[in-house]
């Protein structure tokens, strides 16, 4: 069994730790006007995403991921300002305040519905949506540099207060209204379409696997990065993409390959090579170079 030399971190290594996360970034954007962090809004929309994230189905046998399902049962997460209050320690009010003010931001929104439930008929039953472009937006932030905290932070906020008022009273005010507000005016597309390739054809994007595809478009062309991860995706034996991909982009870089066409001529003679060791004596065609990616590269071991 492998140690670090340290009881303590070698005991918590051992721990199956499962919830909520929170990213960093979140703490430099979800900001009353004192410029002090929103704690309770930030653990609410922990709350929020940890329910939006998928869980996987996994074949018994193989262990193989063979689909994913959400862990709501309705099209939109439901829940009640009562259940965050009863969760988190605080008052009925606190958590309204803290849900109003991430649909201030445009990281959710509300949604006020009557429902049927064991056929009784309750009206203002609260569903949250979660605008997702602008929680991705905010979180990976820190690699994009577009996005000011300033911008991000409420203007008219209203901080949350400590008073024990639990009656509140439940709106009736029709929330399908948009107040969907964008974070950075203009989306990092960049940083978006990679990861829109990634989650297609390996994986969804964690935040560590978010910081590191952040770092990857922060150091390198779109369309060279791209290009890495159609390799990678075409190679049946790579297990770790983004080692592998990374691989692939550092050996471009040592070779001064700084864009696609330049890459692809690269791959081609590669291929071109390869070829001709393993065909040695056979007659050779006169192609251009090709842009069909190579399905089998040398950059790393997996």
């Amino acid at each position: 069994m492998y140690t670090t030399g340290n009881a303590a971190v070698d005991a918590i290594g051992q721990m199956n730790l499962e919830g909520n996360i929170i990213p960093h970034t979140w703490f430099d954007s979800i900001k009353f006007d004192s410029g002090k962090a929103d704690l309770t809004g930030i653990v609410i929309l922990s709350e929020i995403i940890y329910w939006h994230r998928p869980t996987y189905v996994k074949n018994e046998a193989t262990g193989m991921v063979v689909g994913v399902k959400k862990k709501f049962k309705a099209d939109l997460l439901q829940r009640s300002y009562e259940s965050f209050a009863d969760q988190f320690g605080i008052t009925k009010r606190q958590a309204k305040e803290a849900v109003t003010r991430l649909e201030d931001l445009g990281l959710i929104k509300r949604h006020f519905r009557t429902i049927n439930a064991n056929g009784t008929k309750l009206g203002n039953v609260l569903f949250i949506e979660v605008l997702h472009s602008n929680v991705i937006a905010m979180t990976f932030k820190r690699h994009r540099g577009d996005v000011v905290t300033s911008e991000v932070s409420r203007s008219n906020a209203t901080p949350m207060t400590l008073e024990r008022q639990t009656n509140t009273e439940i709106t009736t005010k029709n929330t399908t209204e948009n107040t969907t507000r964008d974070y950075n005016n203009q989306p990092d597309m960049e940083f978006v379409k990679v990861k829109d390739f990634y989650e297609s054809n390996f994986s969804l994007v964690s935040p560590i696997i978010g910081e590191m595809l952040g770092g990857l478009v922060d150091d390198f062309d779109t369309d060279l990065v791209l290009y890495a991860f159609e390799i990678t995706a075409l190679n049946p034996k790579v297990t770790n993409p983004m080692r592998y991909a990374t691989s692939i982009l550092n050996g471009w870089q040592k070779n001064l390959v700084t864009n696609r066409q330049q890459a692809e001529i690269y791959e081609s003679k590669k291929r071109g090579e390869h070829n001709g060791q393993n065909n040695r004596g056979s007659s050779q065609g006169n192609a251009g170079p090709s842009n069909r990616p190579t399905v089998f590269g040398d950059y790393c071991s997996d």
